[in-house]
């Protein structure tokens, strides 16, 4: 497996936020306590809540650790999947929200590591 550069690390998730950030802007869907009679857990913002920027660049960062290492890799999916979890439970993002995240924050990787690996 090909390891990336220290700048490459940071310039992927660098790049999941932003194009995250701004299909939440241009979306504006409302988070689970705006919609149902949910006390908020953690003091958030109304809107902007799907896709989840958090599951996007905690899977990304993950990825580019596991360029690095396998086992440390495990560990940051591990805690991904913890974060992912604890953004439904304390209802500021739907389960779809975290999905779609997810789903983003891998592809884009991928997206990267395909064009990364034909150069």
């Amino acid at each position: 497996m090909r390891r990336f550069s220290e700048p490459e690390f940071f310039i992927i998730p660098l790049i999941v936020f932003v194009v995250v950030t701004i299909i939440r802007k241009k979306l504006n869907r409302k988070r689970p306590f705006e919609l149902y009679d949910i006390p908020r857990l953690l003091p958030h913002d109304n809107g902007e809540g799907f896709p989840s920027r958090h599951s996007a660049c905690c899977v990304t960062i993950s990825f580019a650790i596991l360029t690095i290492d396998f086992k440390m890799a495990m560990v940051a999916f591990a805690v991904s999947a913890v974060i992912c979890i604890t953004r439904v439970l304390c209802a500021v993002h739907f389960v779809r929200d975290v999905a779609v995240g997810v789903f983003a924050g891998s592809i884009l990787w991928i997206i990267w590591f395909i064009i990364q690996a034909a150069l």
